[in-house]
């Protein structure tokens, strides 16, 4: 429903801004910093949307035969993806919207930040389509 969905995104946001906090601390760097990694061209928009839809279809795929094998299929998709990825795959909007507050190479410019977001969106939507494609039994 949607209550649920809401309080799940908010979750993930704080959860995401609390990590970076916490790296910060551990590095002995300022806690709170806004990133000037500009990001924002379109190459990797196409490139946050090949993530995503990689990342979701994975998901799905995995969770039809074997839920219990997804977290290890992201963990494998992710670290994959950092690495085949122009934008290095961050594929989830929560992780992206907390490295607007790293000013380190992980950081994201808030500029930036809408390219990243349509690509995890359209990314979704194109790997739900097609699952639902495959998924006809």
């Amino acid at each position: 429903n949607k209550k649920d969905l809401l309080n799940y995104i908010i979750v993930q946001v704080i959860s995401g801004l609390i990590a970076v906090i916490s790296v910060h601390y551990i590095f002995q760097i300022d806690l709170f910093q806004v990133s000037s990694n500009i990001r924002g061209e379109f190459p990797l928009l196409v490139s946050e949307i090949i993530a995503t839809f990689g990342l979701v279809l994975t998901i799905l795929l995995i969770r039809e035969n074997d839920e219990k094998s997804v977290a290890i299929g992201v963990a494998l998709f992710i670290t994959a993806g950092y690495w085949f990825t122009s934008s290095t795959s961050f594929a989830n909007p929560a992780v992206t919207i907390s490295r607007v507050f790293t000013d380190t190479f992980t950081g994201i410019a808030p500029e930036s930040l809408l390219y990243f977001l349509c690509g995890q969106i359209i990314g979704c939507i194109i790997a739900n389509y097609t699952f639902n494609i495959f998924d006809k039994k």
